[in-house]
């Protein structure tokens, strides 16, 4: 099983047991019930992942919705060296992401590109962890 992903997208699993109770003859209604999900996410999955001839097969289905996801872009931190110094210096001065995040509008005022949430200056300390 799949983890990571939450359970707002299907796992393969999933999509696997949906398509095998689609071939038994269970109904968009019963599938949904079996997987504790609404039966308009299981019809939404069903009519986008099938073929056109209307074919569901679950291996096709998830490469198609793993291709429509979003990628992730590299993050505010990474492309702006301005904000990232002003960043860094304030953390080895031991403020809190949060204090950072209040002064951002004072350093770089007008420049809300450049306005920050102190949970995207936590991201950026846990990916540099990894």
């Amino acid at each position: 099983m799949e983890t990571g992903r939450g359970a707002r997208f299907f796992s393969e699993d999933e999509r696997v047991l949906i398509g095998d109770l689609l071939r038994a003859g269970q109904s968009v209604r019963s599938i949904a019930v079996r997987l504790g999900r609404s039966p308009s996410t299981i019809s939404r999955e069903v009519r986008r992942n099938s073929s056109e001839a209307g074919n569901y097969r679950p291996f096709t289905a998830h490469r198609m919705a793993l291709a429509r996801r979003p990628r992730p872009r590299p993050g505010r931190l990474a492309h702006d060296k301005p904000l990232r110094d002003f960043v860094q210096g304030k953390l080895k001065l031991r403020w809190s992401p949060e204090q950072i995040c209040h002064a951002l509008p004072i350093e770089f005022p007008g420049q809300r590109e450049r306005h920050l949430v102190h949970e995207t200056i936590y991201q950026a300390l846990t990916c540099r962890e990894r």
